[in-house]
């Protein structure tokens, strides 16, 4: 199975030049924990709300002056669109991460690919094997 097969293609944003409590709002309105960052359809970096809180607000930044790009984290963790999900699942387990950003052949963002993606697609063996490794601690 191809990761164009199972991925989220709606995939809200934010520029790296907008402000945290821009970021924040629509994390809010959309009811999403991390938002990629993005400029001309290229993922420049990726913000959570904990970027936002800890590197953010807990450091002493003013939410609605600072700007996104002083606290995004620019590891990016990304997959083809032609990718196979159990690629996906292996690098989701070596990197340990929940989510992945997904490109085209231009390496535009074209969507994401969650844990809640593969458990609702991939087959039940593979996506629990994910989510066991991904969650246990180092």
């Amino acid at each position: 199975m191809k990761l164009k097969d199972i991925i989220t293609t709606e995939v809200e944003t934010v520029q790296p030049d907008a402000t945290l409590f821009d970021a924040a709002k629509i994390m809010m309105s959309k009811d999403l924990g991390w938002l990629p960052v993005t400029q001309n359809s290229k993922v420049m970096g990726i913000i959570t709300d904990r970027d936002i809180a800890v590197r953010g607000v807990a450091a002493g930044l003013e939410p609605r002056q600072a700007k996104v790009e002083q606290v995004m984290s620019r590891d990016v963790f990304a997959c083809g669109i032609d990718d196979s999900v159990e690629d996906a699942c292996d690098m989701m387990e070596e990197e340990q991460v929940r989510r992945l950003v997904v490109l085209d052949e231009n390496e535009n963002l074209v969507g994401v690919v969650s844990l809640a993606d593969l458990a609702a697609q991939a087959p039940e063996d593979e996506s629990a094997d994910v989510l066991k490794k991904v969650t246990e601690p180092d």
